[in-house]
């Protein structure tokens, strides 16, 4: 069977990290990006139950949550559908808020993922930049008041606040 992942390598040498990049959208999700989000959410689970697969070979599983960054995601490799009128509200709030979002470089976080891949006991799951474990802990506690799945969006920042530079931030669960 193939090992693309070289899982079996690993278990084979009794070592070895996978460090999977998710997103806080594979934790809790907003208006407009289910089907993005529904794939992170199938990474989340996939690389959790992964990591309870391989523990006992002396491997580590780790998912990094990232804040958002500046890539191309939203831009002109993006295949995007012509919206619909009924939700211009919601794709107005939508668009909003990501006016409100720092956007962070994507090379910041590199070193802080080397010396996780490296720790004797790596976290599951580490969060980088500003907002997403606040987001993902505020949808968590607005599930659980309500009942059902939540769906939160993060704090928006004041124009002071957004005019900082973005410091690097690391919180792990």
């Amino acid at each position: 069977m193939d090992d693309p992942g070289g899982a079996a390598r690993h278990a084979a040498a009794g070592s070895g990290h996978f460090i999977q990049v998710s997103s806080q959208v594979g934790l809790t999700t907003v208006p407009t990006v289910g089907i993005y989000s529904a794939s992170k959410f199938a990474v989340e689970g996939l690389t959790q139950a992964l990591a309870g697969e391989v523990a006992p070979f002396g491997i580590k599983v780790t998912i990094v949550e990232p804040a958002g960054y500046a890539t191309d995601w939203a831009g002109p490799s993006a295949t995007v559908a012509t919206p619909m009128s009924a939700y211009k509200d919601v794709h107005n709030a939508i668009s909003e808020l990501m006016a409100t979002v720092e956007i962070g470089v994507p090379e910041s976080p590199a070193d802080a993922i080397l010396t996780v891949a490296d720790a004797e006991q790596p976290p599951l799951r580490i969060f980088f930049g500003r907002g997403p474990l606040e987001w993902v802990k505020a949808s968590t506690k607005a599930a659980s008041r309500s009942g059902r799945p939540g769906t939160t969006s993060p704090k928006r920042r004041s124009a002071s606040e957004r005019s900082r530079p973005l410091r690097f931030r690391v919180a792990t669960t």
